[in-house]
């Protein structure tokens, strides 16, 4: 009966430290994810917006800190990919003038 308990209790602490290392993987890969789209200090922004958003007493306040840095990092991204800000403006000129 001894051994049955104890077989028991082994299996509990393996489940635990398997579920623990999964969580682990999961979220080094969605942090892996956010640096490559969005670049390590945008991905260090996001984490420090989160964990000063969690203790605001506001209801969905982590969630509209995150949506901020993450609404200036698409708008960086987007110009970057334009190669800067004047070549967006006179793109946006340019569509507006055929119009």
């Amino acid at each position: 009966m001894e051994y049955a308990r104890e077989r028991w209790v082994v299996r509990a602490k393996m489940s635990s430290c398997r579920m623990a290392s999964r969580a682990v993987a999961i979220i080094e890969e969605k942090y892996a994810g956010l640096k490559n789209r969005y670049g390590p200090r945008y991905t260090q922004a996001m984490l420090s917006a989160a964990f000063v958003g969690l203790f605001l007493p506001v209801p969905g306040s982590c969630l509209i800190c995150i949506g901020s840095v993450a609404l200036i990092a698409e708008v960086h991204r987007t110009i970057g990919k334009r190669r800067g800000l004047r070549t967006l403006s006179l793109n946006v000129a340019w569509r507006h003038d055929d119009q």
